[in-house]
């Protein structure tokens, strides 16, 4: 990627234009000002330097667009707001001074690169938890998405430089069985063997669950909006859900809510994490909470009911969530034809 002039770089791709790292330490210019070993003050100082230089029509033009519109970051729930938003300041750092027509997929695979390497040594201090593939392949998404959205304000007709540049996906493929649910459930306190149970039988996200009320049951359905997409799921109250809720019904202390402590008083997500690992630590298992939304995926009778109940808008997202319970495969069992 290079700096608005000079020779293209062979370096440190991950950085801004005209800012450079040695020995764990950040400069700017070719008078190599100090800014620092620490990468968030150093980007701050850099922002004071550079400014004024961008060129109109930059990617932090479309950024701060995409920051300030109703149908961009503002739309989006208040953790995805502080994700899109540090990494907004990392895209900017590195793209902003750049015009958007500029901007080429090169650019990206050479960012995508950089920034999936994981930090090491004397660069902790300086990148933070920016490293990693599924990190940068996020960060690439995020850059998509604001350059599109330029493109619909008219910022732009540029083609997107993200198109066909590849990241790496989440490729966790782990299977909780039922024995090794039941072993966690069995070490479990009461309001975490409720909240375990509640996410398996809806395959709803944690936060979804700990938000659930006893008055979220109308009309023979439980009734909740997944996380991301806000979509309406409804689940039918039968079988083993149904003796759940009858049974929190008749709870010793009242509550609202589905999952509650001793107290009757709900619970946040952090709370629950720290009884789940320990509940985890005593059954001796290494699964974590969202694979049990991958779980109910895989165990619904078709990918079709899974759809349903995860509330996907396509198939193709549903079976990413189908993961194989270990079960051996037959081998194909027809006659070879002979002539």
């Amino acid at each position: 990627m290079a700096g608005p002039m000079g020779r293209r770089r062979t370096r440190d791709f991950d950085l801004p234009p005209l800012m450079r790292r040695s020995r764990g330490r950040f400069y700017y210019g070719h008078n190599t000002i100090a800014l620092g070993s620490d990468f968030r003050a150093a980007l701050r100082r850099y922002a004071e330097l550079h400014a004024g230089e961008a060129e109109p029509g930059t990617f932090a033009d479309a950024a701060d667009g995409y920051r300030k519109a109703a149908d961009g970051l503002t739309s989006k729930r208040p953790a995805t707001q502080r994700e899109y938003a540090r990494q907004l300041d990392v895209l900017v750092a590195v793209f902003g001074a750049m015009r958007l027509d500029r901007i080429k997929p090169r650019d990206v695979r050479a960012f995508l690169v950089a920034a999936s390497e994981k930090p090491t040594g004397a660069e902790k201090g300086g990148r933070g938890k920016r490293g990693g593939p599924i990190a940068a392949t996020r960060m690439k998404a995020l850059l998509s998405v604001v350059f599109n959205h330029a493109r619909g304000a008219g910022l732009t007709d540029a083609p997107n430089p993200c198109t066909g540049i590849r990241g790496k996906g989440s490729q966790r493929e782990v299977y909780v069985r039922d024995a090794e649910l039941a072993a966690v459930i069995a070490h479990a306190d009461r309001p975490t063997a409720t909240f375990l149970e509640l996410a398996y039988r809806t395959g709803a996200d944690a936060s979804v669950v700990l938000a659930l009320r006893l008055s979220d049951v109308q009309d023979g359905a439980l009734r909740l909006a997944r996380t991301k997409t806000g979509r309406k799921v409804a689940v039918l109250v039968e079988g083993p859900l149904e003796a759940l809720l009858e049974g929190l019904r008749t709870r010793a202390v009242p509550s609202l809510y589905l999952v509650a402590d001793d107290r009757g008083q709900p619970m946040n997500l952090a709370a629950m994490r720290r009884r789940f690992w320990k509940a985890r630590t005593a059954a001796g298992a290494t699964w974590q909470i969202r694979d049990l939304r991958a779980k109910a995926g895989t165990d619904a009778d078709s990918i079709a009911a899974a759809r349903e109940l995860l509330g996907h808008a396509h198939e193709t997202t549903t079976a990413i969530y189908r993961r194989r319970r270990g079960e051996p495969a037959r081998p194909i069992g027809r006659k070879i034809a002979c002539k």
